[in-house]
């Protein structure tokens, strides 16, 4: 797994200014937590990429997988398999 500092900080410094992220920048963002064993808040920034429905198609497909991967870990099978079905939605 690739993480730079310089990033961390970056979006750590934009998060507290108040400042969005693009769509494809919240879905990094989601995946970066994810690494550093911060589920609970990815969870919550990957719900909210999904939701607003601006992300590219791969993208979605990722965020749904590590939706139910967070959820598989945390033994949540029913919500683990609504990921990976709602990740289907968006194409095979």
């Amino acid at each position: 797994m690739w993480y730079d500092v310089k990033d961390k900080k970056r979006n750590q410094q934009k998060r507290l200014k108040g400042e969005r992220f693009s769509p494809r920048e919240q879905y990094y963002y989601g995946r970066e937590l994810i690494d550093h064993g911060a589920d609970t808040a990815a969870l919550s920034v990957l719900e909210h990429f999904l939701q607003e429905g601006k992300g590219w198609e791969p993208d979605c497909i990722g965020a749904c997988l590590l939706c139910a991967k967070v959820y598989e870990k945390r033994n949540q099978v029913e919500q683990a398999l609504q990921n990976l079905l709602r990740a289907l939605s968006y194409g095979v």
